[in-house]
Order: C-alpha cells, then sequence, then structure tokens
C-alpha cells in the first residue's frame, strides 16, 4: 500500500511543471500545467493497468484442473468428469 502511494506521489512531483522537465517553453503557464496533467494522467493509468494485471494474475490463480479423471469415469466437454455409463450425467 504504502509503495503505490510513494509512487503516485513521487510521479506527481516529477509532473510539476519546472520540476523535472518543462514542456513547451514558449507556452502560457495554464497550457504546460495542462500538458503536464494530462502526461501525468496518461502515466498514471498505464501504471494502475499494469500493477491491476498483475495483482489479478498473481492472487486469483487458475482453479480449473487439466487431470485426468479416475478409472471408470470420462471428462465432459465442460472439463467435468462423470461415471461411464450414468445415465443423469450432464454431457449425455
Amino acid at each position: 500500500m504504502y509503495g503505490w502511494l510513494l509512487f503516485k506521489l513521487v510521479l506527481f512531483v516529477a509532473y510539476v511543471p519546472g520540476v523535472v522537465f518543462r514542456m513547451l517553453p514558449n507556452s502560457s503557464p495554464l497550457v504546460q500545467a495542462f500538458a503536464h496533467g494530462v502526461l501525468f494522467a496518461v502515466v498514471m493509468h498505464l501504471a494502475h493497468m499494469v500493477s491491476a494485471n498483475v495483482r489479478s494474475s498473481s492472487s486469483n490463480p487458475s482453479t480449473r484442473s487439466e487431470a485426468a479423471c479416475p478409472a471408470g469415469s470420462h471428462k465432459c466437454p465442460s472439463g467435468d468428469c462423470v461415471l461411464d455409463g450414468d445415465k443423469h450425467s450432464p454431457c449425455h
């Protein structure tokens, strides 16, 4: 949690016009601030998307099992194992 907060703080300070770099040097301060704000928003959006993908892939591993069915059963197209000869199985 604190790492993400620190990242946003550093990114915000870096994108304040004139602190790290200056875009559009011959334009008005309002245009400079708007350009830096747009760039900050784009970078934050991309960073959020990357971190969300990393978190979702690491915290929600696939629960689907591709193991073979036990003896005396077969696999349905849905991936479920059902007993051979089961008249009430969902894949008949």
